[in-house]
């Protein structure tokens, strides 16, 4: 983001930017070990393509027990389980929404879309060693069992990740971001979106054949095109932080991205 003296705009070394009218806060994206998770490679990427059509069952009759007893998060408690109360928590101060509408939703997943067309067809040319390279990445279809654990977590109104938020079906992965106006909730999830997308900026484009943490901030955008991740689910919070009226959106991906050593997607 470029600095506007005009507007007050600071940017911070912690990669958090602040202005007079706004701030925005992207939360470090998770990276994974394949050995920290019991399914290999082949394993995910079947689990990437089966899917089980009973989440559709609404999902407020799920028993939080069943969270609790998924053994695949290595002995960390599930949000699900952690916090089985659908209500916001206490220090989500002043409240004023705690859900996505069906238009934001759809929002996100096509936004989500396009950008990962984007990089798919060749199309984005930033980045270090750039362009980056044409490749396979599928498009999101929208999951309401990610969109629930997301919302829960989103409920909390806390900063950074949540410990294990992990399904039957397969891992999942997770970006965090917020934006905040002290003049009204005027930001658009789309920013917040946009932001970790534009991480790209800073990806070296020789990383996509097997994937590796980076000191720069680019890990939202490596799980945002991670081509075996199929599913996506988020949740919203709207509400006052400090003086800020803020807007608080996490975003859950299945199969989860970020493998080191795998490839991020398939190029041509």
């Amino acid at each position: 983001m470029r600095q506007d003296h005009n507007d007050r705009e600071k940017k911070l070394s912690t990669m958090t930017n602040y202005q007079k009218v706004y701030k925005y806060r992207v939360v470090a994206p998770t990276v994974h070990n394949s050995s920290s998770f019991p399914l290999d490679s082949i394993l995910r990427k079947m689990a990437g393509i089966i899917y089980l059509f009973v989440v559709a069952l609404a999902l407020s009759s799920v028993d939080a027990d069943s969270y609790c007893q998924l053994n695949n998060c290595k002995g960390r408690p599930h949000t699900l389980c952690l916090y089985p109360s659908p209500k916001p928590a206490n220090q989500c101060v002043a409240y004023k929404s705690a859900s996505l509408t069906e238009e934001e939703k759809n929002e996100i997943r096509l936004l989500h879309n396009k950008l990962r067309n984007r990089v798919a067809s060749g199309r984005e040319t930033r980045g270090i060693n750039g362009p980056q390279p044409a490749g396979y990445i599928p498009p999101l279809e929208w999951d309401e069992e990610l969109a629930e654990i997301a919302q829960r977590w989103a409920n909390q109104c806390t900063d950074g990740h949540d410990q294990c938020r992990n399904v039957e079906r397969f891992p999942v992965g997770q970006n965090v971001g917020r934006k905040g106006w002290s003049n009204g909730y005027n930001a658009k999830v789309s920013e917040i979106v946009q932001a970790w997308y534009d991480e790209v900026e800073n990806f070296d484009s020789q990383v996509v054949p097997s994937f590796r943490s980076s000191k720069k901030l680019t890990g939202h955008y490596t799980q945002l095109v991670w081509g075996e991740t199929t599913r996506i689910g988020c949740g919203l919070m709207r509400y006052k932080r400090g003086a800020m009226f803020t807007v608080h959106l996490v975003c859950n991906y299945g199969p989860a991205g970020n493998w080191l050593d795998e490839p991020i997607y398939q190029t041509r």
